[in-house]
């Protein structure tokens, strides 16, 4: 009854005497061939459970690998109460839990953001873009100035480069965006060109006493956005390399303070995703 109730109280010195009664089947198996010993059985659970996880971790399957390091701890947790003496108990049990925590949390640390748990996943898994984006005034100014200029900020923390990224980039006042202009030199294969939003290349022109007038001319309504920005921009960038920041500038009608930058648009990795493609959608506040 006593053994009852102290296993009841105590199920983890419970389960330790179980992987005990396994590993002591193991080591009478193991002897007719080599010379085996309890400790030493436990030693190599614990290392075929480290590298079964270390492995994980370099094939992507992170979700697996979180799991090998928790039962890894808990072979060390459970080895821990063996002992006669509660201060190895103690002292154990405190490092298990404290190796397996670092264990997982280095494994958590090292998974891309954009990468799934599983590999099983990436059939139906879309990627979330790692890019972070900010915007910022460049100056102090009223409600009444008639443009402001805004410093855009697009960074790529990873270290993995990703390429082929194609942004259209607005705001949420639907206002123009007068001026587009790069201010880094890294990432000198971007390009950038105000979006015609014009129909059937006409321009229409409002004159006095409510008149109206209709250009037809391709050239005209080229040289129109080129003067004139547009509401909307498409950025083109063939590469940008892992831990780089893209500075741009932005000449905006009006005051742009507290007004949104819509991004969205796409990119692929080079490296873990082989090419797939990466859907970027943010709206960036802009302040001061």
């Amino acid at each position: 009854m006593a053994e009852r109730n102290s296993s009841r109280i105590n199920p983890l010195a419970t389960i330790s005497k179980r992987i005990d009664k396994l590993n002591n089947r193991i080591v009478e198996r193991l002897r007719p061939w080599i010379k085996a010993t309890l400790n030493g059985v436990l030693a190599v659970e614990e290392v075929v459970l480290f590298g079964i996880g270390a492995t994980l971790m370099q094939i992507g399957e992170w979700f697996l690998a979180v799991c090998a390091f928790i039962l890894f701890g808990f072979l060390l947790l459970a080895k821990s109460f063996t002992s006669d003496h509660w201060l190895e108990i103690v002292v154990g049990s405190i490092g298990s839990v404290l190796l397996s925590a670092i264990l997982i949390v280095i494994t958590v640390l090292h998974k891309p953001e954009s990468d799934p748990w599983s590999n099983l996943q990436k059939p139906w898994f879309k990627p979330l873009s790692v890019l972070v984006m900010e915007a910022h005034m460049a100056g102090a100014w009223s409600p009444s100035v008639a443009s402001s200029e805004i410093d855009f900020d697009i960074k790529n923390p990873p270290d993995d480069d990703i390429q082929n990224l194609e942004l259209t980039i607005s705001r949420a006042s639907k206002k123009r965006i007068k001026q587009f202009s790069q201010i880094s030199t890294v990432g000198d294969d971007c390009s950038f060109k105000p979006i015609n939003d014009f129909q059937h290349d006409r321009v229409p022109l409002n004159g006095p006493n409510d008149s109206h007038l209709t250009l037809d001319s391709k050239e005209f309504v080229d040289e129109y956005f080129k003067l004139n920005g547009s509401v909307q921009w498409r950025l083109k960038c063939l590469r940008v390399s892992g831990r780089t920041s893209l500075l741009f500038k932005l000449m905006a009608d009006g005051d742009a303070e507290k007004d949104f930058i819509i991004v969205s648009g796409k990119y692929e990795r080079l490296q873990s995703e082989g090419g797939k493609a990466v859907l970027v959608s943010s709206r960036v506040l802009v302040t001061k």
